[in-house]
């Protein structure tokens, strides 16, 4: 029987931790790229001739900070104590994003990436560039033995006592010994401080499917799931006109101890009517 490595028991035991303690919701609507999508058809041929390699996938992260940007509550931090019905939101002033990344090994591994919404496009998508050149060279096991302890460190100073549950293999002063080896090389950062955008539809190749539910990692609040594009056909108000529209699904699962649907509708329709008018400036 193989032993599963250090990347995954943490990754377990933050799953499992949320899956017990999130009562998630979970829910699915269609955006319409078409124009986006041609936009950025159109714009491919210069931007590769400028030496700016930006995929599609990275306008949709980015514009989904964008969109997310006025409604705080939505990327803010949250805590319940169930004992004396206390909660707290702790706001951000940035939308920070985690992207899980697909490795190698096959292990999926989450980013941090940093003020996504307020940075240029082109700066996001030399971060992008930047995380999958230096793949290879990333100790993973390290780094997220790191981020598990940190992530510790920060749930023991708000004194939750579910955190002596969690699983580290290795002990505090041994991870900090190999941590301190790696070299001078700044890898990218893991952490929990972001929200999750997942991009299954860079895997899913010709394999049409759509998430169903996501994990919402402690502290945050949503996780948001992006799919394949699927080309759909669309009825216009009068019946007998339709039109074949490129639809991107979007999944967004949500802590419901936090929020609701009325915090949640806004952005939809801001995401939307940004998709709809976002300009590629790079």
């Amino acid at each position: 029987m193989k032993n599963a490595n250090i990347a995954r028991k943490i990754a377990a035991a933050s799953t499992y931790s949320s899956w017990k303690r999130i009562p998630h919701v979970s829910f699915i609507c269609d955006i319409d790229v078409s124009g986006l999508y041609e936009k950025y058809q159109a714009n491919k041929a210069n931007l590769g001739k400028a030496g700016k390699d930006i995929s599609f996938n990275t306008i949709i992260v980015k514009i989904v900070a964008e969109s997310i940007k006025p409604y705080k509550v939505l990327y803010s931090s949250f805590s319940y104590n169930r004992l004396i019905y206390k909660i707290k939101y702790e706001y951000s002033e940035t939308v920070d994003v985690n992207i899980p990344w697909a490795l190698p090994g096959g292990e999926m591994i989450p980013f941090l990436f940093k003020d996504v919404a307020d940075k240029p496009l082109s700066q996001f998508a030399v971060e992008i560039e930047n995380t999958k050149r230096s793949i290879d060279d990333i100790d993973i096991e390290s780094e997220m033995l790191a981020a598990a302890i940190k992530d510790t460190k920060r749930k023991l100073r708000k004194f939750d006592i579910t955190a002596l549950t969690r699983i580290i293999p290795l002990k505090i002063a041994k991870a900090r010994s190999i941590i301190a080896d790696k070299g001078s090389q700044k890898p990218p950062e893991i952490n929990s401080n972001g929200i999750i955008i997942s991009n299954i539809g860079s895997l899913l190749g010709d394999i049409k499917g759509r998430f169903a539910l996501l994990e919402v990692i402690e502290p945050k609040i949503i996780a948001i799931g992006i799919s394949s594009i699927e080309d759909k056909i669309v009825v216009a108000e009068d019946p007998e006109k339709y039109s074949i529209r490129k639809m991107l699904p979007l999944t967004i699962a949500f802590d419901h101890r936090a929020i609701d649907f009325g915090n949640i509708v806004p952005f939809i329709k801001s995401l939307q009517e940004k998709a709809i008018s976002y300009e590629i400036i790079v």
